[in-house]
């Protein structure tokens, strides 16, 4: 409380919102727990770089050298050729950028998949915000960073989907509630956007938009 009345000159405003320095405080805190959080995901998993391909990962490479980005994403033909039926396109650019910015060298893919990993907390950490404050989102973040799928997500290149596609969808989830709070249509345009990409990554993000619906965000006719 002492910490609080110094940072905010008193506190909070009658209207329960922090004013002046305390608003900066309680910002700090949360950009502080955002990379702390961050930071401590790369120190966890940083030892996946030093993997080589595993799994589905010379499939992949193999069937990347033979086709560009506008094949994946615009030829039926290219995905008959694959043994399973899906259309998950934004998970083979994904490695399409890996593979033209560092050639098949996995180490790199797995510095990208890190990075896709510390986005996806930082990306749960502010979605939480949104209704939370700082240090139950931060809580919750970390719940996500030291549970047993970011084990496996880390290590497994064939997964990275899930984790971008968790990235889009948090972000969707964001600027969906910002637009419906401050009446704000663009916000509404960019979450589709976001939307389409988290579907492109893996089709288990499709049921986000009955998620978003049901938040409890203004009235129904609203969202």
């Amino acid at each position: 409380r002492a910490a609080w009345a110094r940072a905010g000159g008193g506190g909070r405003a009658r209207t329960g919102v922090p004013t002046g320095r305390a608003r900066a405080w309680v910002g700090g805190w949360g950009r502080a727990a955002s990379g702390a959080r961050s930071s401590g995901g790369w120190l966890g998993y940083g030892r996946a770089v030093g993997l080589w391909w595993t799994f589905d990962d010379l499939f992949h490479a193999r069937f990347l050298l033979h086709h560009s980005p506008f094949q994946i994403l615009a030829s039926p033909a290219t995905w008959r050729e694959l043994p399973f039926r899906m259309f998950t396109p934004a998970q083979f650019l994904s490695y399409q950028a890996d593979l033209a910015a560092f050639g098949l060298r996995p180490a790199f893919f797995y510095v990208h998949q890190l990075v896709a990993l510390a986005a996806a907390a930082a990306a749960i950490f502010w979605v939480l915000r949104l209704w939370l404050d700082v240090f139950p989102a931060f809580a919750g973040s970390l719940l996500f960073v030291l549970g047993a799928p970011l084990i496996v997500w880390a290590q497994e290149l064939m997964l990275r989907h899930y984790v971008e596609g968790l990235v889009w969808a948090c972000i969707a989830v964001w600027c969906f509630v910002r637009s419906v709070r401050e009446r704000r249509p663009a916000l509404s345009i960019v979450s589709a956007v976001f939307y389409l990409a988290a579907m492109l990554s893996k089709e288990v993000y499709v049921p986000l938009l009955g998620v978003l619906l049901l938040l409890p965000e203004a009235e129904v006719r609203g969202r």
